[in-house]
């Protein structure tokens, strides 16, 4: 007689994405995710979706900055010649302190030598701020003050872009609350050049999230994650 599942039994469902997508790949390429998948514990469709991240991640850094990217390159290779010290993997390099120093000072030995030399001149920034926002009818950002400031000094600037970048590592809205923020605000932006604006800081949100969230896990941050509708979890 054939025995019945109990109630419940079976293989426990994994959480994670609920958005059905159908689609046909050569048979190739599924035996490799199958390979993958079975070697890290992960369904296909985990794998899959990792790879997916992974190809639209470097989209978004092929937009970025291309010398900031030349000098994130050689970061990466200035690790390569320090992190062993620290032991064979899985030894966390980071977490060692004679390790870290010295990646920290060969990243500022390694700036110096490209630094550009000549007087060193506060930039306008203010007259930036100004022009970037002059398209939208006039509109003064009321943090234009704050900013100016922090741009009194090269030290001064270092500092803020450090504590708002920690900030957003620790606690960044998500796209989905940056886009319930402006729903909510939808008869005040019907100009087009304000949604514009909008558009741009969802933009910004879609790309940082993502690695953020890899930080994090990566470096073993804890930090409370704001849920859409500015609600934290």
């Amino acid at each position: 007689m054939k025995r019945k599942r109990a109630p419940g039994g079976g293989r426990k469902a994994r959480s994670g994405p609920t958005s059905p997508l159908t689609f046909r790949i050569p048979a190739d390429l599924r035996k490799r995710l199958e390979a993958e998948a079975a070697a890290k514990d992960a369904t296909v469709s985990e794998r899959l979706l990792w790879h997916l991240r992974r190809s639209l991640d470097r989209e978004i850094e092929l937009n970025r900055d291309e010398a900031t990217r030349a000098f994130c390159f050689l970061i990466f290779e200035l690790s390569d010649r320090l992190r062993w010290g620290a032991g064979p993997p899985p030894v966390y390099w980071e977490r060692n302190p004679f390790v870290f120093k010295a990646f920290k000072l060969a990243v500022e030995k390694l700036l110096s030598s490209f630094e550009p030399k000549g007087e060193i001149k506060r930039p306008p920034v203010e007259e930036y701020l100004k022009e970037a926002f002059s398209q939208y009818q006039g509109i003064q950002p009321p943090w234009l003050d704050a900013v100016t400031k922090e741009w009194e000094s090269p030290e001064r600037a270092a500092d803020s872009a450090v504590r708002n970048t920690v900030l957003d590592l620790a606690g960044m809205s998500s796209p989905g609350a940056i886009r319930q923020y402006f729903a909510d605000r939808e008869p005040a932006l019907s100009d087009p050049k304000l949604k514009d604006m909008a558009s741009r800081h969802i933009k910004h949100a879609d790309q940082t999230w993502d690695g953020m969230a890899d930080v994090r896990r990566v470096l073993g941050v804890n930090v409370q994650i704001e849920k859409p509708g500015g609600k934290r979890k």
